[in-house]
């Protein structure tokens, strides 16, 4: 018995309207029936009488073309969804060819502007799935080259893209930490400059030499991450965590620190930053003078950072 309520629900779900209009159509036919009174009688009389029930059940019948009319279109539409959607995610998979990768990235970012809510969340997780599936796992006691790390533009392209989409959203921070999770990922090298990345989880990442450059990463979770020689340059830090981060020559330039979670003044003696530039800091950590670098040329003409303390080179 329940089973057949459920059944009877489902089907008034799915054709409410049209049981709406026959309940409607039905009552205008009673009423005409009734009162035929109304029909060959009255002051304009029979013709009159009829060409307004006429027009009634042309009215109702107008209406209800329209309606399907508008399910057809949203059923293409739904198709058109389904085709693009299935073209993105077939390049993403592409494993020789980057530029089909990167291909793939923008049209699923297309697709995403034109989609419906719950589509978004899918797309959002089919961003976040292929930089998970294209990116090895941080191992410390077993480093190697990053894979085919030079030129990654995909990866660094569906970063930034996922990114954008979260940030645009009204998410929660829980959730934007669920989206943006990239715990454990080897992020080596890559270029992240201006990326948006609010409540990101990068947790024992590998960060090595990548770039944050201008980046806002506020409430950003960096907690056991692998930061050495990272730049974080003009980045936005506010309220980010770094337990137990490495920072090791990692560039702090000009960012802005301010209420930072679990950064210990230990960390921050390793870290660097231009001459006169130092990063924005909470009150109790102290700018460390003997980290401090300008640029300059070295014996072979190329322009690197070298700390005025040690005349030390940052290549």
């Amino acid at each position: 018995m329940s089973e057949m309520k459920l059944k009877l629900k489902r089907l008034i779900g799915a054709y409410w309207l049209e049981i709406l209009l026959g309940v409607f159509t039905i009552a205008i036919t009673a009423v005409a029936i009734c009162q035929w009174g109304w029909l060959t009688k009255g002051e304009y009389g029979n013709g009159h009488a009829i060409r307004t029930l006429v027009f009634a059940y042309g009215a109702i019948g107008a209406f209800y073309a329209l309606i399907l009319n508008v399910r057809r279109l949203k059923m293409n539409e739904a198709g058109l969804f389904s085709d693009r959607l299935g073209r993105g995610v077939e390049a993403l998979a592409n494993e020789k060819k980057l530029h089909i990768r990167a291909a793939g990235v923008r049209i699923l970012e297309n697709l995403y502007k034109t989609a419906e809510s719950a589509n978004q969340k899918l797309i959002r997780n089919l961003f976040l799935d292929f930089i998970c599936n294209q990116t090895d796992i941080y191992y410390l006691e077993k480093e190697t080259k990053p894979r085919r790390w030079k030129g990654r533009v995909d990866i660094e392209i569906a970063i930034k893209i996922l990114g954008e989409l979260v940030s645009a959203e009204n998410i929660p921070l829980e959730e934007k930490q669920k989206e943006l999770d990239m715990m454990n990922l080897d992020l080596r090298n890559l270029d992240l400059s201006s990326a948006k990345l609010e409540g990101a989880n990068f947790g024992q990442a590998g960060l090595q030499a990548a770039s944050f450059t201008v980046a806002k990463l506020q409430k950003a979770r960096f907690w056991s991450a692998k930061l050495q020689g990272t730049w974080f340059v003009n980045a936005e830090l506010q309220k980010a965590d770094f337990a137990s981060a490495e920072l090791e020559k990692a560039d702090l330039t000009a960012a802005d620190l301010e209420n930072v979670k679990n950064l210990t003044q230990t960390q921050l003696d390793t870290a660097i930053y231009r001459k006169n530039t130092p990063p924005k800091l909470p009150a109790e950590l102290t700018i460390p003078e003997n980290r401090a670098y300008k640029w300059e040329k070295d014996e072979n003409g190329n322009m690197y950072r070298r700390i005025i303390s040690t005349g030390e080179w940052i290549r």
